[in-house]
């Protein structure tokens, strides 16, 4: 492991190659992590959107790895947060307007998400020439 990072190490920063597998299992690092956080809120008592936590990783997942990386955090998350945190749980089939529009919602933001993350990492790869 020590090995890896000091070879992903470039300039002091550690660098993740675009679309290779170490950035889709960084992002689905990511991804649990949030479900970690949005799970640990749900003991607050007050109910939290579902999705709430996802969009960071979403967002840092593709900076890190990328278009198609970030596509998979989106998809990963709107899995996990439609299965885990939407009520009634693992009731993939149960789907009123409202589950339909919390993720038509959650699909929006993160085109949106995923377009500035992208936009963000080639503005800093262009900068940092």
């Amino acid at each position: 492991m020590r090995a890896w990072y000091k070879n992903n190490r470039v300039d002091g920063k550690f660098r993740v190659s675009p679309g290779t597998a170490e950035a889709y299992v960084a992002a689905t690092m990511l991804i649990v992590l949030g479900a970690v956080v949005r799970w640990g809120l749900g003991f607050l008592g007050t109910p939290f959107l579902p999705f709430t936590t996802f969009f960071p990783a979403v967002l840092f997942a593709t900076y890190i790895g990328g278009l198609r990386v970030g596509i998979f955090a989106a998809i990963l998350g709107g899995l996990i947060g439609w299965g885990a945190f939407m009520l009634p749980h693992w009731d993939y089939f149960y789907l009123t307007r409202a589950r339909e529009l919390e993720l038509l919602t959650y699909g929006l933001a993160c085109a949106l998400v995923i377009w500035g993350g992208r936009e963000l990492s080639q503005a800093g790869n262009s900068s940092s020439r």
